[in-house]
């Protein structure tokens, strides 16, 4: 991974800092919160429908599930507090539009296609801490807030191919972009003199590919897919110049399926992305060095009553190690459980999923809750 002084400018977590806006404590290093290209559904089953699943974007086969237009977005919401050494923050909030997907098939052939946006990562923060510095010669206490506004998204254009009843192929093209607004505010404390404030604006441009399968046995009562995912470099600009590149890495995605009754799945998912663990990010603000870990994401998840049904029961959990630390690397745990029901003749479908986060390491702890709501519709 390239240095990146800029993008971890607000490295200053070492610091315990208070953390004033939204996104979690441990995104505010790398290149942000990682996101999770989840349904609701799929989220209420901890991530382990995503590898089958049409509506989430993370394996291209799905696509081929789509059988008529149909569009569907999410909104989540979500509340936490952290605590680092002796500092504790509470109350922080975090409003998002995580995954939306428009899909159809092409006609009467065997092929679909979907456009999805979704959440690459979280770059929304907002850091004060305290210090000192030289003023004309005389040491001078100051206060610093560092924060940033925005995020990075994946956008996505698949093609899905019914090979058989049994076997579905899938490709796609993935543009990555956002934007950041990085502002440094720094106040003398008990002195004349006047506060000052630097603005950045960042823009971030990278592409990828990823490809997948999905095989359907017993009547589709087993369900196996694979995927597999390749990004070029996320390169950050500020005025259309390039002020550093970041390798992002490669991923790949399994999961299996089971149909256990006509009233009942499970099904389970693994992602592994491989951030370059031999290299690190050198944060300016605290002399610290970033490490980027490889990470793996588990989740799991039972259905009970059929996706047709009024007010299926869904309950899942999710365990995934997070990428960017200072020394060991950081983790989550996911609680879930949610539910849905269709109207308008079934041509819509209203779900929603509540989970319980619970993320450690790198000398931090952080709680929440996030309530996300989807809606699905099929003109």
């Amino acid at each position: 991974m390239a240095r990146l002084p800029i993008l971890v400018l607000a490295g200053l977590i070492g610091l315990a800092p208070a953390l004033i806006a939204q996104n979690s404590i441990y995104g505010v290093r790398g290149i942000g919160f990682p996101g999770q290209p989840f349904s609701v559904r799929a989220r209420a089953l901890g991530g382990g429908w995503a590898p089958f699943d049409q509506f989430s974007p993370q394996n291209p086969a799905a696509t081929a599930s789509f059988t008529a237009l149909s569009v569907s977005a999410s909104y989540g919401l979500t509340t936490r507090n952290y605590s680092i050494d002796t500092t504790s923050v509470s109350g922080l909030v975090e409003n998002r539009f995580p995954v939306a997907i428009l899909g159809g098939n092409m006609g009467r052939t065997p092929l679909s296609f979907s456009i999805s946006f979704s959440t690459y990562a979280e770059r929304t923060y907002s850091l004060t801490t305290t210090g000192s510095g030289m003023v004309g010669g005389e040491i001078v206490q100051t206060q610093d807030r560092i924060a940033s506004d925005g995020g990075i998204v994946d956008a996505r254009g698949t093609v899905g191919w019914r090979v058989s009843p049994s076997l579905s192929l899938g490709g796609a093209l993935h543009l990555i972009n956002g934007s950041s607004r990085i502002t440094a505010h720094r106040e003398f404390i008990d002195t004349d003199l006047v506060a000052f404030d630097v603005d950045s604006d960042l823009s971030f441009s990278g592409i990828g590919a990823s490809a997948g399968l999905i095989w359907r046995g017993s009547g589709g009562r087993i369900q196996f897919a694979l995927a597999g995912r390749w990004d070029n470099r996320l390169q950050a600009e500020i005025d259309n110049t390039v002020q550093s590149e970041v390798d992002l890495p490669l991923a790949g995605t399994a999961g299996l399926s089971l149909a256990i009754t006509s009233s009942l799945r499970w099904s389970t998912g693994a992602t592994w992305r491989g951030w370059n663990v031999s290299t690190t990010t050198s944060s300016g603000a605290t002399g610290a060095d970033v490490q980027a870990f490889d990470t793996w994401n588990v989740g799991t998840g039972l259905e009970i009553g059929s996706f047709t049904a009024r007010f299926p029961v869904r309950l899942g959990a999710r365990y995934a190690t997070l990428p960017f630390a200072v020394s060991a690397q950081p983790h989550e745990l996911v609680l879930a459980a949610g539910t849905g029901s269709r109207f308008a003749a079934g041509r819509g479908t209203l779900n929603v999923t509540i989970e319980r986060l619970m993320r450690d390491g790198a000398g931090a702890r952080e709680r929440g809750w996030h309530l996300t709501l989807g809606i699905t519709v099929q003109p």
